[in-house]
């Protein structure tokens, strides 16, 4: 959430590993509590309602942010899965982990999967509203699921082991700028912080969650980048002068965070064992804009579903039709990718067709160690 823009990648997050396990997919809050050798994460940036959470220990707040819109269900405002793009079907990671494989053998009870999927989540910990989690919460999380993992395996060197051989994706970010950098009436870090002061504290909360997952055993791990936050149908409906110029203050402000990104993976890399690689979700979905009509789409400023100039003003309403032709939309929302450009940013993530996709591996190659 992955992983584009604000993409179907999640937070932090483990693919496969140790025998257990797939790559989970859906929306809701679920926690499946049975031992987990697989943690996914799972978020969806941008959009509205989010909820007041209790605060984490040590964390910085930040004022509440007010919405215009009432809550109101959810649950059919996300799109579902189209039968004829399947994930599972083009990922790969069924060579490596045996339940994506398809084979009908299920995992033993203690390895079943344990997945977190919460629809929210910055980097900075702050109350809002709807159910999401911030990073801090989620390294939590994770340390607890680390923790019933030993108790379940017994020690902690078998646990080790187990977690060493998990791909763990981490996307963060989006969410800081969309929902809060660019949010001057409600948050005042646009006037406080430079762009390239802010993308320092960001990188500082980071590096702090990536070394408390290192310490409790993530080895093989992804860092997705933030895409281009400027050209969502949101942003071009209330910046762009013609609707499909791509905002260039709010995506150089981006740029500015991935560059730090892209720096974290050497820093983290001198750790022992560590295998971290950036995912270059920018540029993935950069080229997809700038060759829409190659890669199967017709309409590439608009949301498949909406309200106002380019369906982005208000995004998709509880009943609301979606269009009948979502898989030549690359925006599926007025925030989020549609299914059809994730799975595009999901290819080249696990198998990077362009030098600049990935660093300083690809997830396949991730795997494969």
């Amino acid at each position: 959430n992955v992983l584009a823009r604000h993409g179907a990648g999640g937070a932090a997050g483990v693919l496969g590993g140790g025998g257990g396990g797939g790559a989970g997919a859906g929306d809701g809050g679920e926690v499946r509590p049975a031992g987990a050798v697989l943690l996914h994460l799972r978020r969806l940036a941008g959009g509205q309602r989010q909820q007041q959470l209790h605060r984490v220990p040590g964390a910085r707040q930040l004022p509440a942010l007010r919405h215009r819109l009432r809550r109101r269900p959810v649950g059919a405002l996300h799109q579902r899965p189209h039968n004829r793009r399947r994930h599972r079907s083009t990922s790969g990671l069924r060579q490596f982990y045996p339940s994506l494989r398809g084979d009908g053998r299920r995992p033993a009870p203690q390895r079943r999967q344990l997945r977190l999927r919460r629809r929210r989540d910055p980097c900075r910990d702050r109350p809002a509203e709807g159910g999401r989690i911030p990073f801090a919460g989620q390294v939590q999380n994770y340390q607890t699921a680390v923790q019933t993992l030993v108790n379940i395996l017994g020690d902690r060197d078998t646990a080790s082991e187990r977690l060493s051989q998990c791909i763990f994706t981490v996307g963060m970010g989006s969410n800081d700028y969309l929902n809060n950098y660019f949010q001057p009436a409600f948050y005042n870090t646009g006037s406080r912080y430079t762009p390239e002061q802010f993308a320092d504290s960001l990188i500082a909360d980071y590096r702090r969650y990536l070394q408390a997952m290192y310490s409790y055993g993530a080895r093989k791990v992804a860092l997705i980048g933030v895409g281009q936050v400027g050209c969502a149908p949101n942003e071009l409906a209330r910046y762009s002068p013609d609707g499909a110029t791509c905002v260039g203050r709010i995506d150089g402000a981006i740029q500015i965070f991935n560059r730090r990104l892209f720096g974290l993976v050497d820093q983290m890399n001198t750790l022992p064992g560590a295998h971290f690689t950036y995912i270059n979700a920018y540029n993935i979905f950069n080229d997809i804009l700038a060759n829409a009509a190659a890669y199967g789409f017709t309409e590439s400023t608009a949301g498949c579903c909406g309200v106002g100039r380019n369906n982005g003003e208000v995004t998709c309403l509880p009943y609301q039709a979606p269009c009948a032709n979502r898989d030549q939309h690359i925006f599926w929302d007025a925030f989020h990718p549609s299914e059809a450009a994730n799975i595009i940013v999901g290819r080249r993530s696990y198998r990077a067709q362009s030098p600049n996709d990935a660093y300083p591996m690809d997830i396949s190659t991730l795997a494969s160690l």
